[in-house]
């Protein structure tokens, strides 16, 4: 244990655990294919997210079981991407509450991100030195566990003929999958690969089933090497953050989507506590999983955003940067303007700082406006029918 690197993570993580196969290549000391990442709570799950996006890693599938990222900066030996995937199914306060769910004594292993120590099982070692597979029937995902077997033995492990029987006992038990999706979620297992089977449009049934995977091929390593979607590649971490955070009521509007270009999905626009909208739920979310049941749509109500104004020589002014409506604002007043371009706000009071040119006329203020006046909205901009200039902002 001790000539185990003192850090094996590469990605200065906090409030979770890596465990699993990382950790047995660790201690094998053969190549790392991924890092399993195990949040103690909500707390650690945001950060983990926040902090891998800050290391130059990207999303690149979302399951029910986990968020799966890849690395610009980490590659293995072969030069590819390291790949990273943060559990979502729980929370998990002790390394035991992860070894659980896990199928063998050679995965239970676990390094902590805040004390910076190892904690292994009591057959983790042993079970290594004699290059033994140990099941255990606890897991969740006996199928997969069948299909892990041959990934083993090709490392030069050994299952004896009684964990064998094991193995085919907690299938037996579990019995067998209700339908398409339970047994993609099975042949997936517990750590978060998503599997879709060829069924088409079949129904599910025990030989439909045995059709369909006389045609499989299950290689997981290269599945999950090339799963790679690039939308999801469009989520910023504060709307993943925000489908997850299941403590607290998450507030979003609809937005009317008809001139949007590429208006394919319904649009929902997520309000912040501080009443600015913070970003968009990722419609792909949505259509996989449906709305989660912490989420709140709200039609009407008051939303704030910040605008760089110049002042003229009364007391009127107008915006810094173009004023092609040719209006005019007035603190404590409201202005409206119906026809497109509409008037332009900035999501936050950083988008604004970002355009204050350098004039010692031209001030951030900050803007109210109805949900219903909500016309487009863009990554940083927001265009309303109506708007009313509150006061300067403090910055």
């Amino acid at each position: 244990m001790s000539r185990l690197p003192k850090n094996p993570d590469p990605f200065n993580l906090l409030g979770c655990y890596i465990a699993g196969g990382s950790i047995l290549s660790i201690a094998t000391k053969s190549e790392i294919n991924d890092y399993d990442v195990y949040p103690k709570n909500q707390q650690g799950f945001e950060d983990a997210i926040h902090s891998l996006c800050d290391n130059g890693c990207f999303v690149v599938n979302i399951s029910d079981r986990a968020i799966t990222f890849k690395s610009n900066t980490e590659t293995n030996e072969k030069g590819e991407r390291t790949i990273i995937q943060v559990m979502t199914y729980d929370y998990f306060e002790t390394p035991e509450k992860i070894f659980e769910n896990f199928d063998f004594t050679v995965c239970m292993g676990a390094f902590d991100t805040d004390t910076k120590k190892y904690v292994f099982h009591d057959d983790f070692y042993p079970d290594i030195a004699t290059n033994t597979l140990r099941f255990n029937h606890k897991t969740r995902y006996p199928l997969n566990s069948l299909l892990r077997v041959n990934k083993y033995r090709q490392k030069g492990f050994f299952i004896s003929k009684p964990e064998y029987t094991k193995m085919a006992l907690t299938i037996a038990k579990t019995g067998l999958p209700s339908s398409w999706e339970e047994l993609e979620a099975q042949i997936g297992g517990s750590y978060g690969r998503e599997i879709e089977l060829a069924r088409k449009d079949l129904d599910f049934t025990f030989e439909n089933a045995i059709d369909v995977l006389s045609d499989m091929v299950f290689d997981f390593d290269q599945y999950l090497s090339m799963s790679e979607d690039e939308n999801y590649h469009k989520i910023p971490p504060e709307d993943i953050v925000a489908y997850y955070t299941k403590s607290q009521k998450i507030k979003f509007f609809k937005l009317n989507t008809e001139g949007f270009l590429n208006s394919k999905y319904e649009k929902y626009a997520v309000i912040g506590d501080d009443g600015c909208i913070s970003g968009f739920l990722n419609p792909k979310l949505i259509n996989k999983f449906g709305m989660p049941e912490h989420f709140e749509c709200v039609t009407e109500g008051s939303l704030y955003g910040y605008k760089v104004l110049t002042q003229t020589e009364s007391d009127t002014y107008i915006p810094a940067i173009s004023n092609k409506n040719g209006v005019t604002y007035k603190v404590g007043e409201e202005t409206g303007w119906e026809k497109s371009p509409y008037l332009y706000a900035f999501k936050t009071l950083n988008d604004a700082k970002n355009r204050l040119a350098r004039s010692v006329k031209n001030k951030i203020f900050i803007v109210s406006f109805d949900i219903k006046d909500v016309k487009i909205l863009s990554s940083h901009e927001i265009q309303v029918t109506s708007m009313v200039i509150e006061k300067e902002a403090d910055i």
